[in-house]
């Protein structure tokens, strides 16, 4: 089996991985694509034709709300692809909806806290003040830490400034992930 996945996931698949002693070759997909639904799906598209030639089953490790022609594009690789909305769902499950009823959440994986400056500063070239705006709808940041490598106080230091948003550190295990990559691969 070949899985094609998104670059946020590299510390939680490889932990995974070597957890459930899997063996898989991975393809990683930069995750910065996700800003341009026309890169991505181009990305996706080579991605899993480069995964189909290795004429083993694929795997794709995204959530069905990442692109809006997610399950097609799958479906058109004969890729198995989850029923998930996004990378946090993958992580959190039914736990997602827990923690966002307590205030309007917004969801920082390690992933994600070592690429916002590249997906937001650069990316979408927000101001501290675009920032601040945009993300001003929310009460609170919750940073996922699944215990895969560091998330250090001053990277969370320094999204707390660029936003202005309370940021509660919130340990996982990645039972459920491992879970998720086991039906996924068919183990």
């Amino acid at each position: 089996m070949v899985i094609v996945a998104c670059s946020v996931f590299e510390d939680e698949l490889r932990a995974a991985m070597a957890e459930l002693n899997m063996t898989h070759e991975v393809l990683y997909i930069p995750s910065t694509l996700d800003l341009d639904y026309d890169e991505l799906k181009s990305a996706l598209e080579s991605t899993l034709a480069q995964a189909a030639s290795r004429g083993e089953p694929i795997a794709l490790l995204y959530g069905t709300a990442c692109h809006p022609e997610m399950t097609a594009i799958a479906e058109r690789h004969g890729a198995k692809l989850l029923q998930n909305k996004n990378c946090i769902a993958m992580l959190l499950g039914e736990k997602l909806d827990e923690l966002g009823e307590e205030s309007n959440t917004y969801f920082l994986t390690r992933g994600w806290l070592k690429k916002w400056q590249e997906l937001i500063r650069t990316g979408v070239a927000w101001s501290d003040t675009d920032a601040r705006l945009n993300f001003g709808v929310f009460d609170r940041t919750v940073a996922l830490d699944s215990g895969t490598g560091d998330m250090s106080d001053e990277d969370l230091f320094d999204f707390f400034e660029y936003t202005q948003v309370p940021i509660e550190p919130y340990e996982i295990s990645l039972e459920r992930f491992k879970q998720q990559l086991s039906e996924l691969t068919g183990e």
